[in-house]
């Protein structure tokens, strides 16, 4: 089994009733000051923590959550308003979604707890993201064909199905338009189907939905096991999704784009060899620019890193950047190895390599085209496991969590020239060593 990181940059020219209300406090000192928070479960810990990062660069454990029923393999989180909500995935039989939340001033209280039957190990049924209307939107699996959704507006709606059915749905991904308040799903099926659908006003519109792939590629235990796909708005409204299939005769990564007047998808045609089977897929809008990037991971074939860029109507082939990356992850279903982010006009994509103690990573400039710049030096960073990447628009740095294989967790920052380890070395060395992301960044501004 070898590893493939693919890199791209576009520029666009075109019914449950499991919950229950707890109302249990969190620990620690209330931290309401700008900055960026990390949110991440320790193997051992009974809570999530929640480190913050304030305007000086300083970074301290501000508060831990309510104790959660076990380990988090993944941790998503938004904020909406003044309120920040965090997700928690707990495997098992059945797994467990914990939903959280915090106001300002006040304390972390579990809002919900939800039992999937069913998931396979490594799959990720749940996903959450803050609208430009000020609500936040959650959707998660039911474990069998129809996925259900809440709303929060100052508070969380009933759970409501969604117009979506199919076999079993594994993994979600959601991105919220910059213009309106739209938020689009890519959701994929353990038979191999995509689907993609939109949320308008108040609702989820069924005739929006739209099959992508009936050949999406899917994990060793044959489910949705990995990002194989993502989706990301341009900055002008247009929707992009991106994913890799699994057939041997249509093995390689595919593009959708569909304009701000949602009329339909179109194929972003560019060269798939020699890419293999991509089983991890990382987008990033850029905040100001009607520019995407992305990077695309082979966990099967491949072992090399290549890259494209899609500009202008033009595609302009990156060539091959690395044939020394991460080659043992055959098992590794929930791994997410690599995320793109800008830092200015600046795209980085970090990725997992081949070597240890070292920090891996890919850039394009306007000017220079994609390259791969020195590996900085970092001695007590093993192999690379898991990556989640945010533009961060306050500060213009590309900030990235990252685990390794020794159950580390590091978070590095990219300012356009220049990597910085934050706080100066691990702010955890206890994460769980089963693969996946129980770590989340978002920014705070209070």
């Amino acid at each position: 089994m070898r590893l493939l990181a693919l890199v791209l940059v576009f520029a666009s020219a075109c019914s449950f009733d499991a919950s229950v209300g707890f109302g249990v406090g969190g620990g620690g000192d209330v931290v309401d000051v700008a900055g960026i928070r990390l949110v991440f479960a320790d193997e051992s810990a009974t809570s999530l923590s929640i480190w913050t990062r304030d305007s000086t660069g300083a970074w301290s454990e501000s508060e831990r959550t309510p104790a959660l029923p076990g380990p988090a393999r993944f941790v998503r989180s938004a904020v909406v308003g003044s309120v920040e909500l965090v997700g928690a995935w707990i495997d098992g039989s059945p797994g467990q979604l914990v939903m959280l939340s915090r106001q300002s001033g006040g304390e972390w209280v579990e809002d919900w707890r939800l039992q999937v039957d069913s998931v396979p190990d490594g799959a990720r049924p749940f996903d959450l993201i803050a609208a430009t209307d000020g609500r936040g939107v959650l959707v998660s699996s039911d474990g069998d064909g129809t996925p259900s959704y809440r709303v929060w507006n100052d508070g969380w709606s009933a759970a409501l199905e969604m117009p979506l059915t199919g076999t079993r749905f594994d993994w979600f991904e959601l991105a919220a338009s910059p213009v309106g308040m739209g938020i689009a799903l890519a959701a994929g099926e353990s038979d191999g189907q995509l689907h993609v659908i939109d949320f308008l006003d108040d609702s989820w519109q069924a005739d929006s939905t739209r099959l992508l792939t009936s050949d999406l590629k899917r994990g060793v235990d044959g489910g949705v096991q990995s990002p194989s796909f993502d989706l990301e708005f341009r900055d002008g409204g247009g929707l992009v999704v991106c994913f890799g299939e699994g057939s041997e005769s249509r093995h390689g990564a595919r593009c959708r784009i569909r304009g701000p007047s949602m009329t339909g998808f179109f194929p972003l045609e560019f060269s798939r060899t020699p890419w293999g089977y991509v089983t991890g897929v990382s987008l990033a809008s850029h905040p100001g620019r009607n520019w995407l990037a992305g990077g695309f991971f082979d966990l099967e074939e491949n072992e090399r890193l290549g890259a494209i860029t899609w500009k202008n109507m033009a595609v302009e082939d990156g060539g091959e950047l690395d044939s020394e990356l991460r080659n043992d992850n055959d098992v590794r279903s929930g791994s997410i190895p690599g995320a793109a982010a800008w830092s200015g006009d600046i795209a980085a994509v970090v990725y997992a390599d081949s070597e240890a103690q070292r920090l891996p990573w890919a850039q394009w400039t306007e000017a220079g085209g994609w390259s791969l710049p020195a590996a900085p030096e970092r001695s007590n960073l093993g192999r690379l496991e898991s990556v989640v990447g945010f533009t961060d628009s306050d500060s213009g740095d590309a900030v990235f969590a990252i685990s390794d294989d020794s159950g580390s967790l590091f978070v590095e920052s990219f300012d356009g020239s220049v990597w910085t380890t934050e706080n100066g070395g691990p702010l955890s060395t206890e994460l769980s060593t089963v693969p996946g992301a129980p770590f989340a960044l978002h920014r705070i501004s209070r």
